[in-house]
């Protein structure tokens, strides 16, 4: 399990993860080299091709406190997808 600190403001990385093995579209956030999260399962096909190009970035930028609502969509971070 992977421990999650998140910090107002913050700007992360997203790449595609072609190894993930539930989804080959996923698309990791990452925090000092190391993935704290995957973009939603609903947007990732999009943002993965997008970043199949290598001249293409993605950033997510951290707005608001991780939230579960329930419904199967775990734990959500409000966040701004700059390309």
């Amino acid at each position: 399990m992977i421990s999650v600190l998140v910090i107002f403001l913050q700007i992360l990385l997203a790449k595609p993860e072609p190894s993930n093995v539930r989804d080959k579209s996923a698309v990791a956030v990452f925090k000092d080299g190391s993935i704290v999260g995957h973009v939603p399962i609903n947007m990732a096909p999009i943002l993965y091709q997008f970043l199949r190009r290598e001249v293409n970035k993605a950033f997510v930028e951290v707005k608001g406190e991780k939230v579960n609502r329930g419904g199967g969509y775990g734990l959500e971070i409000p966040c701004v997808y700059r390309l």
